[in-house]
């Protein structure tokens, strides 16, 4: 059956991140945080800020930037910052990073546009500290934001993958039910689990799984259930077979 939707993970599925860019994103940031922060703590050391940015880093994917700021502020022992300069200092890290663009699988060029051109919907879910807005900016600065629906990130709604809401969430703005769907990704744990359990079909894609080795943060590894009857891609120009 030829799906209504399908629904693709971000990083190392549509795009890719190394050491270097993430280096980059990261430095930016503790530099936008610091010099917007330090304005408010005249005694603030960029070891205090780092230390305290470090302590939070189970949160980042979970909630949003300015919630994750106003969890910093406090554990620097700030005073309540009033909330209009807490947009200018959450603004500020959002924006940081935003002319950073990571590596892009060339692949998109050709199969979104021509998924599009099934009336197929698509959507993004990701698990990541980056705002949807950002996304949004990022796809647009790659030439494809007119052809996504609508994007998830976790961090903006609280849930990440394998949790089968936010694979709800995605499904409910595309108006398909699970059965509708197909999902493709490149994590066997958040992407064809969370898949599973929300009732939409899975496609692991392993077409980037060689970029892992320039990313430490790539610890979920190159997983593959034998258990399992999931459908496997190492191109994403295979999904255009399967919409024929």
């Amino acid at each position: 059956m030829i799906p209504r939707a399908i629904t693709f993970d971000l990083w190392f599925t549509l795009i890719w991140s190394d050491n270097d860019i993430y280096d980059k994103v990261y430095t930016l940031r503790i530099d936008s945080l610091y010099r917007s922060i330090s304005k408010f703590k005249k005694n603030l050391t960029l070891e205090d800020l780092i230390q305290g940015y470090e302590a939070l880093n189970e949160y980042r994917m979970i909630v949003p930037p300015k919630t994750l700021i106003e969890m910093l502020i406090e554990r620097l022992g700030l005073d309540r910052v009033r909330n209009q300069e807490l947009e200018k200092i959450v603004t500020h890290y959002i924006d940081a990073p935003k002319n950073i663009i990571p590596h892009v699988n060339k692949e998109i060029h050709d199969v979104i546009p021509a998924i599009y051109e099934k009336d197929i919907k698509m959507g993004i879910i990701t698990n990541t500290s980056f705002s949807t807005g950002s996304i949004w900016f990022l796809l647009d600065k790659l030439g494809i934001s007119n052809y996504i629906d609508v994007v998830i990130a976790s961090c903006d709604v609280g849930m990440a993958k394998p949790d089968p809401r936010i694979f709800h969430l995605a499904l409910d703005e595309l108006k398909v039910e699970s059965r509708e769907a197909m999902h493709v990704g490149d994590n066997y744990n958040d992407d064809v689990v969370g898949a599973l359990r929300a009732g939409v079909k899975p496609i692991l894609y392993t077409g980037l799984w060689e970029a892992y080795d320039s990313y430490r943060y790539a610890t979920w590894g190159k997983t593959l259930n034998p258990d399992k009857d999931i459908v496997v891609i190492d191109s994403l120009k295979h999904l255009l077979d399967m919409i024929r």
